[in-house]
């Protein structure tokens, strides 16, 4: 097993990530909600692991700027999970929380000293989104802890450094092209105004009419903007960084998911409507993560062989 986690990618985490949340978009259908459910604990679990068994190449990782930005996912993926393991035992699902939560914040304050001060526009990716926006997914399960402020502080946190970065990354695109290695983290320009709008529903009630829809035509028209260039992102060749192709399209679907239980209380029409869009965005989203899924176990799997073939030419 040491082999496998070593060979895997730290990004992977990303995946881990999205299948959680697609459990949480599938809750009605049992089967597929527990096979995303399990796929997504495993992967996270995986990822925990890798790192513990060789902590000095986990360091090095976090040396390269492209893999240290992704590395929040975990703590993203691990805060959603959190909230499944209430049933089971609240105490250690809090723990999980309170232990991503944390993490996740030093992880800012290490990365703002480590790359924040030192960097140039050329260096910022769409990926520092998950740095310093991801960390709203601890936001949108805090209320299921009783940590309702700390919700609202997170949740505002996110939509100011989205406001931020958001600046500068239109700015290092407009200035700067993304390498072809890392174009795929793109993709990540959908999630973080997703994300900060279901912590928003997570964390604001009553909700704003107007706050509402604002914050839906800036992830649609974003979403729309990454949908426009996913056919050539997916074309690319296979790499960890097809990660950033997952969670945008989740949390997306899950944005607009729960846009329509909102609207639809007060517009039936406006209920179907939105429930028939984030179908098939949930299908479209399921078919990425899978598709990404499937992609890295290939890349394992060559990796692992090419180990294997390696160690008998050399015995």
């Amino acid at each position: 097993m040491k082999t496998i986690l070593a060979k895997t990618p730290l990004p992977i985490s990303a995946v881990g990530l999205s299948c959680i949340g697609l459990a949480t978009l599938t809750q009605p259908l049992k089967i597929i909600h527990y096979l995303f459910l399990i796929l997504g604990s495993l992967i996270l679990c995986g990822t925990l692991l890798k790192i513990l068994f060789n902590i000095n190449n986990f360091k090095q990782q976090m040396q390269k700027l492209p893999i240290a930005a992704t590395f929040p996912t975990l703590f993203m993926g691990l805060s959603f999970l959190s909230v499944y393991i209430i049933n089971i035992n609240y105490l250690l699902a809090r723990f999980i929380w309170l232990f991503a939560v944390i993490c996740h914040a030093v992880f800012i304050i290490y990365f703002s000293y480590r790359y924040g001060k030192k960097s140039n526009l050329s260096k910022i990716l769409p990926s520092w989104f998950i740095v310093y926006v991801g960390i709203v997914a601890s936001g949108i399960t805090a209320p299921q802890f009783g940590f309702d402020r700390i919700g609202k502080i997170i949740t505002v946190f996110g939509i100011i450094s989205f406001i931020i970065l958001i600046i500068l990354i239109f700015q290092r695109l407009r200035s700067y092209p993304i390498p072809k290695d890392l174009q795929c983290t793109f993709a990540i320009m959908a999630a973080p105004a997703s994300l900060n709008f279901v912590g928003y529903y997570a964390n604001f009630k009553p909700y704003s009419l107007i706050a509402v829809i604002c914050q839906l035509l800036i992830v649609v028209i974003l979403y729309l903007v990454v949908l426009s260039k996913m056919w050539y992102l997916i074309k690319l060749p296979f790499s960890p960084a097809k990660s950033g192709l997952t969670f945008p399209m989740v949390i997306s679907a899950t944005a607009v998911k729960k846009t329509g239980i909102f609207l639809g209380l007060q517009h039936p029409t406006l209920s179907l409507l939105f429930s028939f869009i984030s179908f098939i965005m949930i299908l479209f989203a399921a078919c990425i993560v899978l598709w990404v899924l499937y992609n890295y176990i290939i890349t394992i799997k060559k990796n692992n062989t090419k180990s294997n073939k390696h160690y008998t030419e050399t015995k």
